[in-house]
């Protein structure tokens, strides 16, 4: 599926400020018109507010209730626990996920580094969505590609489905990924948010 700019948006909240911008803007305009001789496009005008409140303001009161979902962004640091394929013996990989969001725009890269090697493997998502399960709560869904390590290169894609957690400990990302590689991989991700800033651009 991919990115729409209304694809996020509270219907209510949008008509509401919608019809709040146009009086407003409306009656500026014959202000201007009467005193300066100036007529502004109410509906370009619109479209420029919408693309600075979708881009920066999003997240935060009061425009936040334009959108139905909640803020994920940022960049958490955790583990991913998965078993050897070959061997079948468990193991684990330091995890960073960054998912950079606007109110129209999502996108989630995920790093994975064993603690005692300098091995690094980067995957960058190709399909994103954030799905209310039953229960009130989230997930964030993405299929990624990964290239695999510069020196044994493996690439391959996966799913990951990663439930978003928040509460008095913090902000969290829990859930599983599988892959297509043969034989195939599987496990489980949990990362909890430190920082707004990431370190990777999109």
């Amino acid at each position: 599926m991919q990115n729409g700019f209304f694809r996020y948006l509270n219907p209510r909240g949008v008509i509401a400020l919608i019809s709040f911008l146009s009086v407003g803007l409306y009656l500026l305009n014959r202000y201007l018109g009467t005193h300066i001789g100036i007529h502004l496009s109410v509906t370009a005008l619109i479209v420029v507010i919408f693309g600075i409140i979708d881009r920066y303001f999003w997240k935060y009161p009061p425009f936040k209730w334009l959108y139905w979902i909640p803020d994920m962004s940022g960049r958490y640091e955790g583990m991913i626990r998965y078993s050897d394929p070959i061997t079948g013996a468990d193991d684990c990989k330091q995890c960073v996920v960054e998912v950079f969001q606007t109110g129209s725009k999502l996108k989630a890269r995920c790093f994975f580094q064993h603690e005692w090697k300098q091995e690094q493997s980067e995957s960058k998502s190709l399909e994103e969505n954030i799905v209310k399960n039953d229960d009130d709560t989230w997930s964030l869904v993405f299929t990624y590609q990964n290239e695999g390590i510069p020196a044994t290169p493996h690439p391959h894609y996966g799913t990951n489905v990663l439930r978003f957690i928040q509460n008095g400990e913090g902000k969290f990302l829990k859930g599983y990924y599988y892959t297509n590689r043969t034989p195939q991989t599987k496990g489980s991700i949990e990362v909890k948010f430190l920082s707004n800033n990431l370190k990777n651009d999109f």
